[in-house]
């Protein structure tokens, strides 16, 4: 697989996110208001905090991309010299792993009793 794959993932993973986070942002039950309606025609603006929140995830999938594409050309290097040492998984990650999928279930059973007005279940 290729440095170029990887971009292009990253790059869909971004772009369905954008899709997905503009779905969820939307508020259908609200009418559209014209510039008209508006006190002196002016249109709303974006509040700071939503621009800076944005600002902040846009930096965050870059380093992330940039990590992963730091990894993969750290792993294809490897493969022509003899640097780099794979380890073994230790058996705390496959416990963590089981116990963070029990806990998210046990939530997610709360959340759900929660809703339903039975928390003495």
């Amino acid at each position: 697989m290729s440095l170029a794959v990887a971009f292009v993932a990253l790059l869909a993973g971004v772009v369905v996110w954008g899709l997905l986070a503009r779905r969820l942002t939307a508020k259908p039950w609200e009418r559209p208001v014209s510039p008209q309606e508006v006190e002196g025609g002016a249109t709303f603006g974006v509040p700071p905090a939503k621009i800076g929140l944005w600002a902040f995830l846009a930096v965050v999938t870059s380093l992330f991309g940039l990590f992963i594409s730091a990894y993969w050309m750290r792993m294809e290097h490897a493969h022509g010299g003899d640097d780099w040492n794979s380890i073994a998984v230790p058996r705390q990650l496959w416990a963590n792993t089981v116990l963070l999928i029990l806990s998210s279930a046990a939530m997610q059973w709360a959340r759900s009793s929660a809703n339903h007005a039975r928390a003495d279940v």
